[in-house]
């Protein structure tokens, strides 16, 4: 059996990773239950957009597997350290230009809580999938990329 080399395992690993931690943001917002935790995270009542673009995003941050740091670390030591990257666009960049503020402490501390916690999620859920795959990284010389 033939395996897709690890460009497109990497991005598959981040979408489906975003697809998992986005139906449950949905789900938890559907349910009620980061209304009564008191989390202001909330998937929008149209859903489907938020979701496809929390999905892009993400698996463009699966190609964050492709660069050779801590090769000799299991996956997903790797994918909760490739998911401080998502998580600190979202606290310092996309935030701070909202009403969320800086981190998302405008609106309480369970938010930038939750925003890591969906994130490190994000990136076990990435680096078990890319295990199960045996993913092992970029290659390295010329000829593993033509096998």
């Amino acid at each position: 059996m033939r395996k897709l080399p690890a460009f497109p395992q990497s991005l598959i690993a981040g979408a489906l990773a975003a697809l998992i931690t986005s139906l449950l943001i949905w789900a938890c917002t559907v349910s009620g239950i980061f209304t009564v935790l008191g989390i202001p995270v909330a998937a929008p009542p149209d859903a489907l957009p938020w979701m496809a673009k929390r999905v892009l995003y993400a698996a463009l941050a699966g190609l964050l597997f492709l660069i050779p740091v801590l090769t000799k670390q299991t996956q997903w030591i790797r994918g909760l350290i490739a998911s401080v990257v998502p998580m600190l666009v979202i606290l310092l960049v996309l935030y701070p230009g909202g009403r969320e503020g800086w981190f998302g402490l405008n609106l309480g501390l369970s938010l930038p809580i939750t925003v890591i916690v969906t994130w490190a999620l994000w990136g076990l859920i990435a680096g078990w999938l890319l295990t199960r795959w045996g993913f092992m990284g970029a290659p390295t010389d010329q000829d593993e990329i033509y096998e």
